[in-house]
């Protein structure tokens, strides 16, 4: 279980050292413009939108990067929420593969083997087959469905990324209000 738990370590690691570190004006244009009192507009003037630059990284980059370690592109966005729901569902479906693999080889290793049932009238030793014997099958689903998390957990996260880097200067506003038995959800996106 420690062989295990160093590469989930080290993945945390490297995911916490990115852009977290650098200063709150560094990681996102908007940061600094919040703090500026904005101009003045004149009277007859028509009012012109302030653009955040762009993404830190390239929408191609943080897709190759959340496509290779998942939520590493999210933590290059500044979204350590939602790097860390990927990379928190990547270290579990590991863990889980490992896991349902281990099950699987006892599962096979106990496939052959028999169980002491009672003695005949005779005097004969009865044996019958393990209660475990017919599980190999569904530990083989069992490895197939993490695996196939684990693909997902890859191209998801790579297409999160991709989005939230497309979409790094349109300014969305998402709230959620409750009246009485009714919730409602509302976003707001100005164009």
């Amino acid at each position: 279980m420690r062989s295990l738990a160093l590469p989930a370590f080290g993945v945390l690691l490297a995911v916490s050292t990115l852009p977290a570190q650098a200063p709150v004006d560094s990681v996102r244009a908007d940061s600094v413009r919040a703090a500026v009192a904005p101009e003045p507009v004149a009277a007859g003037a028509r009012a012109t939108r302030d653009t955040v630059g762009g993404p830190p990284i390239s929408p191609r980059s943080a897709f190759l990067r959340s496509l290779i370690v998942p939520g590493l592109g999210q933590a290059a966005l500044d979204r350590g929420t939602a790097g860390g729901i990927f990379v928190s569902l990547e270290a579990l479906s590991l863990l889980m593969t490992i896991k349902s693999k281990r099950d699987l080889r006892v599962a096979r290793r106990l496939e052959g083997d028999s169980v002491f049932f009672g003695i005949d009238a005779d005097g004969d030793t009865l044996f019958a087959s393990s209660p475990l014997a017919g599980r190999v099958r569904a530990r083989k689903q069992h490895v197939e469905d993490w695996v196939a998390l684990l693909i997902f957990n890859h191209l998801f996260a790579a297409a999160d990324a991709f989005v939230a880097a497309q979409l790094w200067d349109v300014p969305a506003r998402v709230s959620v209000q409750r009246d009485g038995d009714r919730t409602r959800l509302t976003a707001t996106v100005r164009w």
